[in-house]
């Protein structure tokens, strides 16, 4: 690289300096000789002097640098050192554009997130409603069917009972003038027999009474074993086509809520989309912008090392006097400096001095001392030597600190964003159902060695063993109703078999469980499992990409009536009903049959009745799917 140096003769300015120098000394000399008399005129000689050779070196210095200002090479340098910190400027501010777009992408995340919860909660909110009020129409039918049962069993006992005439009755110890004795007071069918009116009639002691009381409790009984135990047909198809229409009315709410839940989540992304690619072209136009003017910083830096030479440091230098060659160079180097501050700083001195001992000699005083003199003398020496931190102006020559600043070439870090091309990851089939997953994320072969539940699997990623949920469903847990369904329904579809694992935005959930779409051959695990009907689809922010895919398998699987969506019917009960008078205590939680409550405990082995209506408590737990039948097997 070629150094650019001064070009000319410096021969004025030797000239110029070498007589300056002279005459600096020669006041200096002069000064010195009058501070030393010190007295009367002398002082005014010695401000001259003193002044005149400030004046001198304050010339000199300022020619030199106007010299040196009109120099070419200097006018070059300055463009470029004017351009040099335009650039820099103008990187610091996109670099700072940079930043700023770097955070407004994090933004973007949060409020995307924000918003899918929040739509999510909503949706939520409804389907809860829906269920509870699906559970209440439900409930309203089993308790109209009961309702009209009960009615039914009412007027067939009422009826029973009318017409069980006293006169045609078998009584022991009633005969035929007893039975019109009973008629003569009123009492003439079963339904009108009590113990009360019996008692009161003449000839009915007490044994007879019983035989009466007997044989009203005989028809009872009859009536209770004969009892209908279902309402008609065309009964019950109109109360249930009524609550039909209300859960159907219901479904399509839901699906409504489902088809609109979509769309929302569907908008959500979209805007997001949209802004991240805003977001995305500024951020390649600032770093297109950031290397442009880089690349200028750079070279202007390189054209700036070629004038290192170039100061006025140096220009002072070659402005030195030669004396005639008489002195080395190095000798004029290092004397010149030395005169020239020195000497300055003792004019200034003596100038102060002098100046100082003028002003107070010019002050009338009326017994003047000789004293005044050395005390005077004594604060000019202090005083002026703080002057010298004008030489701090020679600290202008710091401003080349500021190539500091190729701390910024720092930011090619940005470059570190290639690393999501890893393009040796597995293919994906081709499928409707997985035109969801993401394409530009990791992905990763893996063999599925172990079955944790229904979404919850063991893999096998490079001999290394992940526990990994599936994104986007949710399974009963073992259990519950149906989880231990849906972990063997997982385990036929995925145990043992090799898989493609891809990542959607996070990387493990809060269990530090791998997060992962998994398919395996032309299967999409997460997908199969909730079309199947043993999965809810479930949205947990941010990993949605498929959220609407799991939704309508959802809704498909619901539609079907398939797994966990199959419909529970209530059966009537078939054990034979045994009445409270015979048994005495019955347990309120088990209506249809009469089972004692506990102690002791009883299992179904214990009782005789099977597939029995169970509410409440269920102290016997009898009930133990909880599905309102007891001892079904």
């Amino acid at each position: 690289m070629t150094q650019r140096r001064f070009e000319g003769m410096f021969t004025s300015n030797r000239k110029l300096t070498e007589y300056i120098t002279f005459i600096l000394l020669g006041s200096l000399v002069i000064v010195l000789v009058a501070a030393l008399i010190g007295r009367g005129a002398v002082k005014w000689i010695e401000l001259l002097f003193a002044l005149l050779a400030l004046i001198l070196v304050l010339f000199l210095l300022a020619r030199l640098y106007l010299n040196y200002s009109s120099l070419e090479v200097v006018r070059e340098k300055r463009v470029i050192l004017v351009d040099l910190r335009s650039f820099r400027s103008k990187i610091r501010q996109v670099e700072s554009d940079l930043s700023k777009i770097s955070h407004h992408r994090d933004q973007i995340y949060k409020e995307t997130e924000s918003q899918t919860k929040a739509r999510q909660s909503i949706h939520d909110a409804l389907i809860t409603q829906l269920d509870t009020r699906r559970d209440g129409i439900r409930a309203s039918e089993r308790s109209e069917l009961d309702s009209a049962l009960a009615a039914l069993q009412a007027e067939y006992y009422q009826t029973g009972m009318i017409s069980a005439s006293v006169k045609d009755a078998q009584i022991p110890g009633v005969g035929p003038k007893l039975k019109e004795r009973l008629n003569l007071f009123g009492i003439s069918n079963a339904i009108d027999v009590s113990a009360a009116k019996v008692e009161t009639i003449s000839g009915f002691g007490e044994a007879k009474v019983a035989s009466v009381l007997d044989w009203k409790r005989s028809v009872e009984y009859k009536l209770e074993q004969s009892k209908p135990l279902k309402i008609s047909d065309a009964q019950e198809d109109q109360i249930r086509s009524k609550y039909r229409a209300l859960i159907e009315a219901t479904d399509r709410e839901e699906g409504e809520a489902f088809d609109q839940l979509s769309q929302d989540l569907e908008n959500i992304r979209t805007e997001s989309k949209r802004r991240h690619e805003v977001n995305d072209r500024k951020e390649t136009e600032a770093q297109a912008l950031l290397q442009e003017l880089t690349n200028n910083k750079d070279k202007l830096e390189e054209a700036l090392s070629e004038f290192r030479d170039i100061t006025f440091r140096s220009y002072l230098r070659q402005s030195y006097p030669s004396f005639g060659n008489r002195l080395s160079p190095n000798v004029i180097g290092l004397v010149i400096p030395i005169v020239f501050v020195g000497g300055f700083c003792l004019q200034s001195a003596a100038a102060a001095s002098a100046l100082n001992d003028i002003i107070i000699g010019s002050i009338p005083t009326a017994t003047p001392t000789p004293t005044i003199t050395p005390t005077i003398t004594l604060t000019p020496t202090h005083t002026p030597t703080l002057t010298p931190t004008a030489t701090n102006t020679a600290t202008i020559t710091d401003t080349p600190t500021i190539t500091l600043t190729p701390t910024i070439t720092l930011t090619p870090t940005i470059t570190a964003t290639p690393t999501i091309t890893s393009t040796t990851t597995p293919g994906i089939p081709a499928g409707v159902m997985m035109s969801c997953i993401p394409t530009g994320t990791l992905r990763q072969n893996a063999e599925i060695v172990g079955i944790v539940d229904g979404d919850t699997i063991s893999v096998d990623v490079d001999g290394a063993i992940y526990r990994l949920r599936l994104i986007g469903i949710d399974t009963p847990e073992y259990g519950q109703p149906f989880g231990y369904e849906a972990s063997i329904h997982m385990a036929e579809l995925a145990k043992g078999k090799q898989a493609i694992l891809v990542k959607d935005v996070s990387e493990t959930d809060q269990y530090n469980r791998l997060l992962r779409y998994v398919i395996i051959d032309s299967v999409f695990l997460n997908y199969q499992m909730v079309r199947d009907g043993f999965a809810y689809a479930d949205t947990y922010p941010p990993d949605v990409a498929c959220s609407e895919v799991f939704v309508n398998a959802q809704r498909a699987a619901r539609s079907g009536k398939v797994g966990l969506w199959v419909p529970t019917p209530t059966p009537w009960p078939t054990s034979a009903y045994v009445p409270p008078a015979q048994s005495g205590n019955c347990d309120p939680s088990y209506p249809t049959v009469c089972i004692a409550p506990p102690p002791p405990d009883l299992d179904c082995k214990d009782i005789p009745f099977r597939r029995f209506k169970v509410i409440g408590s269920d102290p016997h737990n009898f009930d133990g799917d909880h599905d309102g039948i007891g001892c079904e097997s």
